[in-house]
């Protein structure tokens, strides 16, 4: 299902870029549909995520359903929220853009609180709890366990760090345009921050479970993170800029689409 969805989200996502001026209803449809694939892979995911076993299958790993199913709900309801809340944000981004943003936003929140009640941002030491029983002992390809649990403070750290990274680059590409802004400065601010926010949450996510047990699936929040920072960043300068380029546009489009699809794909 993971594969399936790809050609679909290519699909709509083309269309949209390219009738988007020419037929508009059409185009912003194809637009939410290709942002509704990552939903349906949650969707369908979801008898593998919480199976009648009481075992907890998927990229986040193998558990017991004892304390980590729980954990494993609260991120999916979470991610799933904030997916649909992208999908209501594609089509009003267009009509009336500070609402578009004001969803993206909203969606943003449901993505981070995934992150954080998931206890995909904790030093509980969770992931390597998943992997021990299946791991332990491996040291061959991208499965060897047991690297390093870190420390809450070093994961507070570590958030902390990411955060003033995303402001910073933000801040840094759309300085030319963020004192023009005038009466849409504040919300403009406001939405870097909760975008960092959520980006800084996905990175370290990541991270946590890379340390914790060496398995790359960690890269999949790290980019799905990334790509919706530098997408939007993209978006700003196309947005602002005196003249719109095409190449930044599509840019933007296959940037975002990853990135919906990479922070759903981590719980799939």
């Amino acid at each position: 299902m993971a594969i399936a969805v790809i050609p679909f989200m290519a699909v709509f996502g083309t269309f949209y870029f390219l009738r988007k001026k020419k037929n508009r209803r059409a185009a912003l449809f194809c637009k939410a549909a290709a942002t509704f694939m990552p939903v349906l892979l949650l969707v369908c995911s979801f008898s593998k995520l919480f199976p009648g076993t009481g075992i907890v299958v998927g990229n986040m790993g193998t558990a017991a359903a004892d304390g980590n199913t729980g954990e494993m709900l609260y991120a999916y309801i979470c991610t799933l929220a904030a997916l649909v809340f992208y999908m209501a944000a594609d089509v009003l981004l267009e009509c009336k853009f500070v609402w578009g943003a004001v969803c993206f936003s909203a969606g943003h929140i449901c993505m981070t609180a995934g992150f954080v009640l998931g206890g995909e941002v904790s030093a509980a030491g969770k992931y390597a709890e998943k992997y021990a029983e299946e791991y332990a002992g491996k040291t061959a390809g991208i499965y060897s366990y047991g690297a390093e649990i870190p420390t809450q403070t070093e994961i507070s750290l570590l958030l902390g760090v990411c955060f003033l990274l995303s402001v910073f680059l933000a801040a840094f590409f759309l300085r030319k345009y963020i004192p023009h802004l005038k009466k849409l400065l504040v919300p403009a601010v406001l939405y870097i921050l909760i975008l960092s926010v959520m980006c800084s949450a996905a990175v370290v996510s990541g991270t946590v479970r890379i340390l914790e047990t060496g398995n790359a699936a960690g890269l999949i929040p790290i980019a799905g993170g990334v790509f919706f920072l530098v997408s939007d960043i993209l978006l700003g300068i196309n947005r602002l800029g005196r003249k719109r380029s095409k190449v930044r546009g599509a840019a933007v489009l296959i940037l975002y689409y990853l990135s919906v699809y990479l922070l759903a794909l981590r719980l799939a």
